[in-house]
């Protein structure tokens, strides 16, 4: 029996990973609280609605954000009018950058990748759902920190 913890799955196959390794088998990975812990996790994971910050890194308003240019670029050039040297500006915008990076759920989207609505997300036009449990079902890649929080 395989005791290697299973990737991101719709909630009935994780349900049945669980069953499997807890304490229905001949010796237990998991006790009931913990299995109940995972799935009672898991839920609620695949129930929040989707948005672009769970994809791409955005800032707290939702609006993406660009990747920190050079040091030495002219982008933070502004920074002297606000008070700020050039490495000050450019040390704030990477390390917002790197906030919101790890605020990202999946990996692998660019920003235009995907078009939201009232009636939830789509992909090059198609419509992959309104929550995160709907976008599990095809099979995307979380984010480390999403699988270590999540123990898969």
């Amino acid at each position: 029996m395989s005791k290697e913890l299973p990737t991101l799955k719709p909630l009935p196959e994780y349900i049945k990973w669980i069953e499997h390794h807890s304490v229905l088998s001949t010796l237990p990975d998991l006790t009931f609280q913990e299995a109940l812990q995972r799935i009672i996790i898991r839920t609620n994971f695949g129930q929040r609605k989707l948005t672009l910050g769970q994809f791409v890194p955005c800032d707290k308003e939702g609006k993406p954000m660009d990747k920190p240019h050079r040091k030495n670029s002219n982008k933070y050039s502004w920074s002297s009018d606000f008070g700020m040297t050039r490495e000050d500006a450019w040390n704030n915008h990477t390390k917002q950058y790197q906030e919101a990076l790890d605020r990202c759920l999946f990996v692998g989207f660019e920003v235009g990748d995907l078009k939201f609505n009232e009636n939830g997300c789509y992909r090059g036009g198609m419509f992959i759902g309104k929550t995160i449990e709907d976008l599990i079902k095809t099979g995307i890649e979380p984010t480390t920190r999403v699988a270590k929080e999540l123990k898969l």
